[in-house]
């Protein structure tokens, strides 16, 4: 009955998860083998990842993640989360909605 894997460390609501189970896979039922996992991370498009089977036997590809990667995954792509994109179409759903000119402008920011 005592949880293994990442069930035992992180509180996983069903509001949040939408009811979908936290996968298990033998990878990530042991942290030195995650961290392991985690530090060969050295950078790129693509974080570290396992692939495993969840409850209903489907096969899932889960992205590992901890401050290490995090860290240098954000800071090699900030520019794509900084830019200050003008989406036009988001200005005129947002003036199709009966927004102002001005709030149309700063919603296609947003």
């Amino acid at each position: 009955g005592f949880p293994m894997g990442l069930s035992r460390l992180i509180d996983h609501p069903a509001w949040l998860s939408h009811g979908c189970a936290i996968p298990t896979c033998p990878e990530m039922n042991d942290y030195v083998n995650l961290t392991r996992l985690l530090r060969k991370y050295r950078g790129g498009d693509t974080l570290p990842s396992v692939t495993c089977q969840d409850a209903n036997g489907e096969t899932v590809k889960v992205i590992l993640s901890g401050s290490y990667a995090t860290r240098i995954y954000f800071r090699e792509h900030e520019g794509l989360f900084t830019k200050q994109l003008i989406i036009p179409q988001a200005k005129q759903w947002a003036l199709n909605l009966g927004s102002s000119e001005e709030e149309a402008e700063t919603f296609s920011q947003l």
